[in-house]
């Protein structure tokens, strides 16, 4: 391959690297989350009168600059009835599903532990898998447990009663490196060009 077809081809990844630049900063994402103890989206806890439910609820959307950007990454819902404990055991994995601005997966995964009864709760989602990529797109959960929240107790209002919101951190290059990466790579033209001498 000529020099002139090395630095034509080095040019025009430069020019994809400048035009993704542009492009990226909309992500466009959707969750959905199962839970081992059942390999679906509910799963139950305890026995008889005591027996809590958590279900998974479905998070994703839109998310545009600025980057780091916060994201749904889903909800879980608990309800139930009883006084009895209900002891969490097994793990949920979150299943992401990204439309923007590349298709792709991923996943993240936690453990569920502790005690849960319809007017209490010592119980816990700990992620285990704290981040996942889908092309350049990293999703991110906080490296701590989220307290599960007891399917009496409403946190924000009617409607949002046993609900413990599984908020986290969407991140992607910013402009200005992947500008900076497309310039360096036409940098390399002339050197290329030394080097075939």
């Amino acid at each position: 391959m000529g020099i002139t077809r090395k630095a034509a081809m080095v040019m025009a990844i430069a020019g994809a690297f400048a035009a993704s630049a542009a492009g990226a900063q909309t992500v466009d994402y959707t969750t959905t989350g199962i839970f081992s103890a059942s390999g679906t989206s509910t799963a139950s806890f305890g026995t008889g009168a005591n027996t809590v439910f958590l279900n998974f609820l479905n998070g994703g959307g839109t998310v545009g600059q600025p980057f780091p950007g916060n994201g749904s990454f889903g909800s879980i819902q608990a309800t139930g009835g009883g006084t009895g404990l209900a002891g969490l055991t097994g793990n949920l994995t979150i299943n992401f599903f990204q439309t923007l601005p590349t298709g792709g997966t991923g996943s993240l995964a936690g453990s569920l532990s502790g005690n849960l009864t319809f007017n209490g709760s010592n119980a816990y989602f700990t992620p285990t898998t704290t981040s996942t990529n889908i092309g350049y797109v990293t999703y991110s959960l906080p490296n701590h447990p989220f307290a599960i929240v007891s399917p009496t107790t409403c946190p924000v209002g009617p409607g949002s009663c046993g609900i413990t919101s599984l908020q986290g951190t969407i991140t992607t290059p910013e402009p200005s490196s992947m500008a900076l990466l497309g310039t360096g790579l036409v940098g390399l033209v002339p050197m290329v060009r030394r080097r075939r001498k």
